[in-house]
């Protein structure tokens, strides 16, 4: 099964007024007053094989259309980086990604970045506080690819328990200089310190390709392809494709599912 660690982090003013911290899509705006949800993921089954996964997404809105925008994805499979390009749209790159996981604590590493998240569910307390309870959250992430804003269904369940996520950064150049896309990468200076979080265990995630949005309670299914409506593609697609095995159904699902399961539109 897959595991995550999901953290809610607050936003400094200075990062909000830095387009080089928290880079938007055209488009898609940021909405202030609200915390980013720091996700670093561990999946042990996918169509693209086993991988991790460190992402960083903000409150945003597409017109009046609440959602998150992804602004920071690392991804440690390139085939799961192109599909994340081409079948949601996400500004996923590749770098080195390290987990560990013990009874008690989870520990994901982005080397190129200088970034190590730490989750410790120890000491928690009793009763709900440290229980192990399931969890079925919805998310709607806002992208933008060649062809217009688009908008990602997705629904992630499993078994939560509360923990105290840690966040250090070395962000020193020397620290990044291992990869052109961690020098170019988003500022994540503003992570460091204690965030509120849970640990996901027995991970399920479904997801829908990414579509355009149309009216205020549903939208269209965008091209599966990213470019199909008469844009360009995506940079991720100019690279081979010949490994990546997608599903013919619109929707797939993974982290340890073994099967697709359909979603209603967002």
């Amino acid at each position: 099964m897959g595991e995550c660690v999901v953290a809610s982090c607050r936003v400094p003013s200075s990062a909000l007024a830095s387009s080089a911290a928290l880079p938007m899509p055209p488009g898609v705006h940021r909405v202030g007053g609200l915390p980013a949800m720091l996700v670093v993921a561990s999946y042990e089954a996918s169509p693209v094989g086993p991988y991790r996964e460190l992402a960083i997404a903000v409150p945003a809105r597409l017109g009046v259309r609440p959602g998150l925008c992804v602004v920071l994805s690392v991804v440690d499979c390139v085939d799961a980086r192109a599909a994340y390009r081409e079948q949601w749209s996400l500004p996923t790159e590749l770098g080195r990604l390290r987990w560990s996981t013990s009874l008690s604590r989870v520990v994901c590493s982005w080397l190129d970045g200088g970034v190590e998240v730490l989750a410790d569910v120890a000491g928690r307390g009793r009763g709900l506080a440290g229980a192990r309870l399931p969890v079925a959250l919805p998310a709607r992430s806002l992208q933008r690819r060649a062809d217009g804003p688009v908008v990602l269904p997705r629904w992630l369940w499993g078994w939560a328990r509360a923990a105290r996520v840690s966040v250090s950064v070395a962000g020193d150049a020397e620290t990044r200089a291992g990869s052109g896309f961690a020098r170019a990468a988003p500022s994540v200076a503003w992570l460091a310190g204690p965030h509120a979080g849970f640990v996901v265990s027995s991970m399920r995630v479904a997801a829908s390709p990414a579509r355009h949005p149309t009216g205020l309670l549903s939208s269209l299914r965008a091209p599966t392809v990213a470019g199909a409506g008469g844009g360009t593609a995506e940079p991720a697609l100019s690279e081979s494709r010949a490994t990546v095995k997608w599903p013919a159904q619109p929707c797939w699902s993974f982290g340890g599912i073994g099967r697709l399961v359909g979603l209603p539109g967002a």
